[in-house]
């Protein structure tokens, strides 16, 4: 299907740029992100695929629980292996599956939101936001002036890069 490659083309174009930086360059913090680093936002992305495969045998699915873990944000090779795991089970989610999204909605409040939804739409979700840190991953190792070789369209929307091809021609 369509969309399980999408996902698993994103993660593995972060791979490949991955793979093309050092451990020290992974997770020393980048002014311009406000001092977080690329292995906080690759963290950040794992952790929303691992909720979904969790919330696979469960019937609700919470972002806001995940684990946050330190050795996956300074472990560039754990974090790797860990991305090219997530690229060998995505075939196994049942994409029709319905769940309950739980989650907060403001910072200082004990109360959650509850919604229904379905790992499809949780998979559009999380492809959606890996794309956006992708970006981001992409300004803050730009920003270091480095020589990293990043995809032309590296953290672009599908449609995003469709309206450059159309201008650029």
């Amino acid at each position: 299907m369509e969309l399980l490659l999408a996902n698993r083309e994103r993660i593995l174009e972060l791979v490949k740029v991955l793979e093309n930086m050092d451990d020290n360059i992974y997770s020393i913090s980048i002014p311009i992100l406000f001092q977080s680093s690329v292995g906080e936002h690759v963290r950040h992305i794992y952790e929303f695929y691992e909720c979904l495969f969790n919330s696979a045998n469960e019937n609700v699915i919470c972002y806001d629980t995940r684990n946050r873990s330190l050795e996956l944000q300074t472990s560039r090779e754990l974090c790797l292996k860990k991305l090219v795991e997530i690229t060998d089970r995505l075939h196994i989610l049942d994409l029709n599956k319905e769940l309950i999204l739980k989650t907060k909605l403001v910072y200082d409040s004990d109360n959650f939101y509850f919604s229904e939804t379905s790992i499809q739409r949780e998979l559009l979700f999380i492809l959606d936001h890996t794309i956006h840190h992708m970006a981001i991953i992409r300004i803050g190792i730009e920003s270091l002036n480095l020589d990293i070789k990043i995809p032309e369209f590296f953290g672009f929307t599908p449609s995003t890069v469709k309206h450059k091809l159309k201008v650029s021609s």
